[in-house]
């Protein structure tokens, strides 16, 4: 998460850079290196950020016929007013900030677990795919063996079929032995 915070002091110095106590000059626009996965390389001014413009009270903005009307204690109270209004705005820009990240981070959890459950669900239609496969080979093996029994049986029903003749008639020959001899 990217977040700028100014303290009041640069607020003024930017704000207003002849009111600053140590004569530093505004902050300058600011480069940061993105973090994972962002593309973000540069901050813009906090004016830029809220749209406000830059506000100062210079000698020659107090010399408009809008400033002049003003008393100097006026000056003092839209200038806090206006900080107050910027502070205002950074923090809406924070929160919003803050809630896109917390969005993002949900949507991205969501997003893992989504990926999670899909290769879960791949894995398991693989399963059932090969399952399917080795029972389809079974079933084609039981079909072999069980073509191969039936004729086994065939041939075991003939040979039985051929002993049976066979005994029938050596039974016959036997009794006429029997007979012969008695």
């Amino acid at each position: 998460m990217i977040a700028c915070r100014l303290t009041g002091e640069d607020l003024i110095h930017q704000l207003c850079p002849e009111d600053a106590q140590d004569g530093r000059k505004p902050a300058p626009e600011r480069n940061y290196t993105a973090g994972q996965g962002e593309t973000l390389t540069k901050v813009p001014a906090l004016h830029e950020l809220t749209g406000l413009g830059a506000i100062k009270h210079s000698k020659s903005h107090r010399a408009t016929p809008s400033a002049a009307s003003r008393s100097p204690s006026s000056d003092g109270a839209a200038s806090t007013t206006s900080t107050e209004e910027l502070v205002r705005k950074c923090s809406s820009l924070e929160a919003t900030l803050h809630a896109y990240t917390n969005s993002d981070r949900v949507l991205r959890h969501q997003l893992w677990l989504e990926n999670k459950s899909h290769a879960a669900t791949r894995h398991e239609l693989e399963l059932e795919k090969r399952f399917q496969g080795d029972c389809a080979e079974a079933n084609a093996k039981l079909r072999e063996d069980f073509s191969k029994m039936q004729e086994a049986y065939a041939v075991a029903q003939q040979v039985l079929g051929m002993e049976q003749e066979h005994h029938r008639a050596m039974m016959a020959e036997l009794e006429s032995a029997v007979q012969w001899c008695h």
